[in-house]
């Protein structure tokens, strides 16, 4: 195998195998594939000390059969799978809570053999297709892409990371680097690992990097055996190795123009279903006809290529069944099952709350760990009583809902007029002011005219938000609105009587994740 893919990097799949056997086994996997109407997922793993065999352009790769490119098929997704010793777990999120960053490195590029970089071109080309998220941009005169300025903005929480700069591979010492600037916006040499070792400190790395910057997975050169370095040594490699889930970079000098026209294409695609080799490989097929069409290479340890996902049916039928659900909603025959973080609307996550009281109460375990509130309060517990671990999780609670909401509680309310400030009081206050948005969640859930409530919060949210709606509900419920002086039965939940409700606190609270499907808020 080493000998014959050495000598050529458009080897096809039968040639590059030691028998026939594995291009035998491709087309039995392949037909399965077509058979089920399913995409075939090529995943290219390779240990890191197979130095000679990381530098092949596995992205030449051909059908043993019909001689085609894998690379730029939509039905035969190939990437190269990425073992990381970095193990924080990849949780999907939803679309619509995605943010990027755009950072556009443009230094002053005097006495360099290389073109100037664009950043209004870049900055703009990629803004303006990332329709839907939130996007911010780094760079320009104002405020120069350096290292410092690209790690607050990590820092800040950022899901895709698009970094166009200009980069560099030295072969001799095996060493990636970009160039990005100073302060003054001069150009400015990082090597690529002490990116990687900062970006993986960060307690949330981006979910997708893309570094639109000619040589960061390599300098795409075929040389002899001891010469090669291996793919951890590729800025690629080491974003891979420092956690971040999926690194989409060049393995050679791309052309600007290819860059231009793939691009837009790849993030249109992304944002269509979530699935980074598809939508890849379609960029890729979109400039077949440019010789360094290959060169984008894909990092991932996704072994299903998906990053994130669209809340709601997964099914071609799904507005049927939006359609068929509205029916019984409409006229109260429902049981909404409500997940633990519907609170997020009014405080903040509950990862986020679980990071801040490991900082406080110095959490020993792995920092891809502080969001996990159970662990985290569970290590309290070993060192407090169970009412100051509750206390302290209220509080916490407390410090989120007056710096979200600051700007418009009343003020004696407030540290530091009121020393003391009241938990359920500021909830209260919240409750009321979100309700008179549409679009809140427990509006809409006191609207839908349930007769029964299954949660998991222990907050007063929702009761206040049931006795609100009341008067509309009643009115609903008898023809042309007619009132009446027989009291209606009053809406239950799941937990009767506010002792039970308080009890339950103790064990739901600090619970995370999404809650059931079946007609849930979380």
């Amino acid at each position: 195998m080493r000998g014959r893919a050495g000598r050529t990097a458009r080897s096809s799949l039968a040639r590059c195998s030691p028998t026939r056997k594995v291009a035998r086994r491709f087309g039995e996997v392949r037909t399965a594939a077509d058979a089920s109407d399913r995409d075939l997922r090529i995943l290219v793993c390779i240990d890191p000390s197979a130095q000679e065999l990381q530098a092949l352009r596995w992205e030449h790769l051909r059908d043993p059969a019909s001689n085609a490119a894998l690379a730029t098929s939509e039905r035969v997704l190939l990437s190269r799978f990425m073992v990381s010793r970095d193990f924080r777990p990849v949780r999907l999120r939803a679309r619509t809570e995605l943010t990027a960053l755009v950072a556009v490195a443009a230094p002053d590029l005097t006495g360099w053999d290389l073109a100037p970089v664009d950043f209004a071109g870049e900055s703009s080309r990629i803004t303006a297709t990332l329709a839907g998220v939130q996007v911010r941009v780094l760079g320009g005169p104002d405020a120069p892409c350096t290292l410092a300025r690209l790690l607050d903005e990590v820092r800040r929480g950022v899901d895709i990371l698009y970094l166009v700069s200009h980069g560099m591979f030295q072969r001799g010492a095996g060493t990636p680097a970009l160039i990005l600037q100073g302060e003054t916006g001069e150009a400015v040499v990082v090597r690529g690992d002490e990116l990687a070792l900062r970006l993986g400190e960060q307690h949330r790395v981006p979910r997708l990097v893309v570094l639109a910057s000619c040589e960061s997975a390599g300098d795409g050169k075929l040389v002899a055996a001891d010469e090669r370095t291996t793919v951890q040594a590729t800025l690629a490699g080491r974003l891979a190795d420092a956690g971040v889930p999926a690194v989409l970079a060049m393995q050679g000098k791309i052309t600007m123009g290819t860059v231009a026209r793939m691009m837009p294409v790849f993030f249109r695609e992304l944002l269509g279903d979530g699935q980074i080799d598809r939508a890849l490989a379609v960029a890729r097929g979109g400039v077949k006809d440019r010789s360094d069409h290959w060169m984008p290479a894909l990092y991932t340890r996704l072994t299903d290529g998906r990053l994130w996902y669209t809340p709601g049916f997964r099914s071609a039928r799904q507005d049927d069944v939006w359609a068929s659900l509205l029916v019984p909603v409409k006229k109260g025959k429902v049981v909404p099952i409500i997940g633990p973080r519907l609170l997020e609307t009014a405080c903040g996550s509950a990862h986020d709350a679980a990071r801040k009281l490991a900082g406080i109460h110095h959490y020993p375990l792995h920092a891809h760990e502080w969001d996990d509130l159970p662990r985290v309060t569970e290590y309290m517990s070993v060192k407090e009583s169970r009412f100051n671990v509750l206390q302290a999780y209220q509080d916490q609670l407390l410090r989120e809902l007056i710096e979200q909401h600051r700007g418009w509680l009343p003020p004696e309310e407030l540290p530091p007029r009121n020393k003391h400030p009241r938990l359920g009081k500021l909830l209260a206050l919240v409750s009321d002011r979100l309700r008179s948005d549409t679009r809140d969640p427990h509006r809409i859930l006191a609207e839908l005219g349930a007769s029964v409530y299954v949660t998991t919060n222990f907050d007063p949210l929702l009761e206040r938000a049931l006795r609100a709606a009341e008067p509309a509900r009643r009115s609903r419920s008898r023809p042309g609105g007619a009132t009446s002086s027989r009291r209606d039965p009053p809406t239950r939940t799941a937990s009767r009587g506010r002792r039970r409700r308080r009890r339950s606190c103790t064990t739901c609270s600090g619970r995370s994740g999404p809650a059931p499907t079946t007609m849930a808020w979380s």
